[in-house]
């Protein structure tokens, strides 16, 4: 799935869960080609989030990349969110996968957790005999109001209950800031599979509910069952790109991928170069330096 909202609707593959009133809006464009994105309110309720896999079953691998934004008023040390062992909005989960969101247990929970605390952010799993694995990625220090964020996730599940061979892999920013590669994410106690995925543009907040409209704006959310993906990066090796923009595959096999072209925030002109990355997460150039048109 690959939302963009330009089409002034919600893509019906997302199930809004619980609350948390959106709205389309043609402000705080991510980019020139960019006319939409999604907006939505801290000060409305505590759940903004997105489910996609109902009906999906267990897929064993999701690949996440999306954009947010925070308003230029939002008070990491609001009182009115109440005093949490992290902050006020120490319980930003913005990535959550699970067995079952509709149901208070949630077997296979995994989800990365915000804190503003000196602890930093962590991906969580419940039920399980691995540690919270830690990104060091503090939000109040890291993230910059009224700009533009990016998010990435590349998730898999063990191989078979209590095997300690999951794997996790983030970027902040198209900076790889954490990856970890024998994570146990299902046990014999918990032996759920992940069938949900709740957010690419989750933003669940679980405490308490803003002192005033606190906006935050969300976009080109991308989400696929598989690792590999096309990418434009702006330098010559994947790992040192500062700015990378999804291409939205149509077609792929051993011999050729077709994909419609996505130039996201890249300027006119500016120099880019095309990558494949496979389904291990191995990236290869396909073409060197060419301007975007």
């Amino acid at each position: 799935i690959y939302d963009t909202f330009e089409s002034g609707s919600i893509d019906p593959a997302w199930q809004n869960w619980r609350e948390g009133p959106y709205a389309i809006v043609n402000d705080n464009n991510r980019h020139s080609q960019s006319t939409k994105t999604l907006r939505a309110d801290f000060a409305d309720d505590t759940m903004h989030i997105f489910v996609l896999g109902e009906g999906v079953g267990y897929v064993g691998k999701w690949y996440t990349r999306y954009y947010f934004k925070f308003a230029s008023n939002l008070n990491w040390d609001d009182p009115a969110r109440g005093t949490n062992p992290g902050g006020p909005y120490d319980n930003i989960k913005v990535w959550r996968a699970s067995h079952d969101p509709w149901s208070t247990d949630h077997f296979c929970n995994i989800y990365w957790a915000w804190r503003e605390d000196t602890s930093g952010s962590y991906f969580g799993i419940e039920g399980s005999p691995s540690p919270n694995l830690y990104t060091g990625l503090n939000p109040k220090r890291d993230v910059t109001l009224d700009v533009w964020h990016s998010i990435d996730i590349a998730y898999s599940e063990n191989s078979a209950i209590d095997e300690p061979d999951g794997c996790v892999t983030v970027w902040f920013d198209d900076k790889q800031i954490g990856t970890w590669s024998n994570v146990i994410t299902s046990t014999t106690a918990y032996p759920g599979r992940a069938k949900y995925l709740m957010i690419a543009a989750g933003m669940h907040c679980g405490w308490g509910r803003a002192s005033e409209s606190t906006y935050f704006w969300m976009d080109d959310i991308y989400i696929d069952r598989s690792w590999a993906r096309v990418m434009l990066g702006d330098k010559s090796t994947f790992s040192s790109c500062t700015l990378r923009e999804i291409q939205i595959p149509t077609a792929w096999s051993s011999s050729s991928i077709t994909f419609t072209a996505n130039q996201g925030s890249f300027a006119d002109g500016e120099q880019a170069y095309l990558y494949v990355i496979d389904e291990n997460g191995k990236s290869q150039i396909i073409v060197g330096a060419q301007p975007v048109e």
